[in-house]
Formats: structure tokens, sequence, C-alpha cells
């Protein structure tokens, strides 16, 4: 009964330190359990703030691509201004060379450069360069209008194609070609 008694107890120690090993057990996984728990609330949030971040990359995004739309748009009606800008560059450019090309005309075939009429002295006398329609045609003509009131239209240095007075007499002289 002794060797049986002995037995027992150490029987009994045995389960009891089985005993202790488990409630030790047990105390680290409730430990390990309140650790999950706050990694579940951790997750939770972490989940909400990974949604959130989500709808302001979502939201970002379609700002991007407005601004992006803007941009395309600006560029396009710069694009646009600078070509306008060009053709009225270049529109001035020509208005200039056309502007020097008359004065080089006026001054080369300046009325005291013409045999017919006389010119007249340069107070009053009103003369430039014009498009009239003769025979048809387009033609460069020069007109002549001096302080008596009379109108001459020469088509080269040398011959008048028509003469006629603003007085209330009006009278008209044709070269004989008319």
């Amino acid at each position: 009964m002794v060797i049986e008694i002995r037995k027992l107890k150490t029987d009994a120690s045995t389960v009891e330190d089985k005993i202790d090993s488990l409630k030790k057990k047990i105390k680290h996984l409730e430990t390990e359990r309140e650790g999950f728990s706050s990694l579940k609330i951790n997750n939770q949030a972490l989940t909400e703030v990974s949604a959130e971040l989500e709808r302001q990359v979502i939201d970002y995004e379609r700002i991007n691509e407005k601004l992006e739309s803007k941009i395309q748009k600006l560029e396009a009606e710069k694009r646009e201004l600078e070509s306008k800008l060009d053709k009225e560059k270049e529109e001035t450019r020509k208005a200039k060379e056309a502007l020097k090309t008359a004065q080089a005309v006026t001054t080369t075939s300046s009325i005291t450069n013409r045999p017919l009429p006389p010119a007249p002295g340069p107070a009053g006398v009103k003369e430039g360069k014009v498009q009239t329609l003769l025979a048809g045609q387009s033609t460069d003509t020069f007109l002549v209008l001096s302080p008596s009131g009379v109108l001459d239209l020469y088509t080269s240095n040398e011959m008048r194609s028509f003469q006629w007075s603003t007085d209330c007499w009006a009278r008209c002289s044709l070269p004989p070609s008319v």
C-alpha cells in the first residue's frame, strides 16, 4: 500500500504539474487573445483608413484628369493664338512692305516726273495710286486732284486717260482712244 500511495502521490504530483502547465498555457493564450483583439481593432481601423485613402486617391485622380484636360485646352488655345499672332505678324509685315513699295512708287512716279499736264505747285495738290477698271481689266492708275477741282487719271507717265472737273459746270476730256 505504501507503494500505491507513493504511486498515487507521484501520479497526483504529475497531474498537478500538468494542471499548472495547462494553467500557464491558458494564461499565455488569454494574453495572446487580448493582443489578437487589439490587432482586430487595429485591423478594422487600418481597413477604414485604407478605404478612405482609396477614396481620396480616386478623387485626386479625377481632379488630376480635369486639370490635365484644362491644360490640354489651354495649350490648344495657346497654339491657336500663336498661329493667329503669326498670321497677324505676317499680314503686318506684308502691309509694311506694300506701304514701302507704295511709297517708293509714289516717290518715283510723282506728278513732277510726268510731262502732261504741268505739275501744279505742292500746295493743295492731292495725288495717289488707285486701282481702276479699264476695258474690263483692273489697272494701276494715278489720281491727281488739283486745287482748281480738276481730277486727272493717269495710266502711265505720259498718258492721261481721263479728266473731270468738279465745278458746277462739269467738263470732261477723253483721249481719242476712248
